[in-house]
């Protein structure tokens, strides 16, 4: 899940990527919350329209208030930034079977993806994406697995990029970086060399290409982002499973976007 970060005097703020549209999220008073605003326009809603669903339905929200409105000089209501508990409850108002196909898939998938990953990513919970007990050290167990996430994979790079999804080319990519994870940046590429992995780094290919199959389910197909993705579901998991050099390479990626 992509993240940007800006610190002001009285707030921090971030913003997630959700799918292709980033989600602002205001820390105000300890409670992480959602602009309704960008709820309102992903869904095509009108501001006022939204905002009135909330006023007529006020017993089903819990953390409303007048300091977590903006407004302009005049007045007017600009946004009103909703805890994650009362963004779920707002997008409970809205009656999923009303709408058709790709709109209703889409609020399905928001409201997944709040209750199931947005607060606890937010607050700095580790996300619980890895199944320790189903991790493996065989390599041609680990490989019948990586004919799922090279699928899937292959699914989301073409919805997002239908005119041209280069598939080839993003496959070779993500194979290079399965081996740079595990074996080293400076290792040269071995196509195949994942076979031959004794168990203890098979148990680490096998738990990077779980935590990265997460990470494509969730729309992040750019290496950097799978990458940042990995890192943050990898802390705090004890340190066997942990690809040894995860944390070199986002250290390196960053230092490199900030000399260009």
């Amino acid at each position: 899940m992509g993240e940007r970060t800006m610190i002001d005097s009285s707030e921090s703020v971030k913003e997630l990527s959700f799918e292709d549209t980033e989600i602002q999220f205001k820390n105000t008073g300890g409670t992480w919350r959602i602009s309704l605003r960008h709820i309102a326009d992903y869904y095509e809603i009108q501001f006022g329209h939204a905002v009135s669903k909330i006023t007529k339905n006020q017993e089903l929200f819990r953390d409303l208030g007048l300091d977590h409105v903006t407004r302009s000089s005049d007045g007017k209501l600009l946004d009103y930034y909703l805890s994650i508990r009362d963004s779920v409850s707002f997008l409970m108002l809205l009656n999923y079977k009303r709408y058709q196909n790709e709109r209703r898939k889409k609020l399905i998938r928001m409201r997944n993806w709040l209750t199931d990953n947005a607060e606890k990513i937010l607050t700095g919970e580790s996300i619980q994406l890895v199944d320790l007990g189903s991790l493996k050290d065989d390599p041609k167990s680990i490989q019948g697995d990586n004919g799922l996430r090279r699928a899937l994979f292959v699914k989301k790079v073409r919805e997002a990029h239908p005119t041209g999804p280069n598939t080839r080319v993003r496959l070779i990519d993500l194979a290079h970086n399965d081996q740079n994870l595990v074996r080293g940046p400076h290792v040269p590429f071995e196509a195949g060399a994942h076979k031959k992995y004794d168990k203890e780094l098979a148990l680490k290919d096998s738990a990077q290409k779980m935590v990265s199959f997460a990470a494509i389910a969730c729309g992040k197909i750019e290496i950097g982002d799978i990458n940042r993705f990995e890192k943050e579901i990898f802390r705090g998991l004890p340190e066997k499973y942990i690809p040894e050099y995860l944390p070199g390479l986002i250290e390196s990626t960053t230092q490199t976007r900030l000399l260009e």
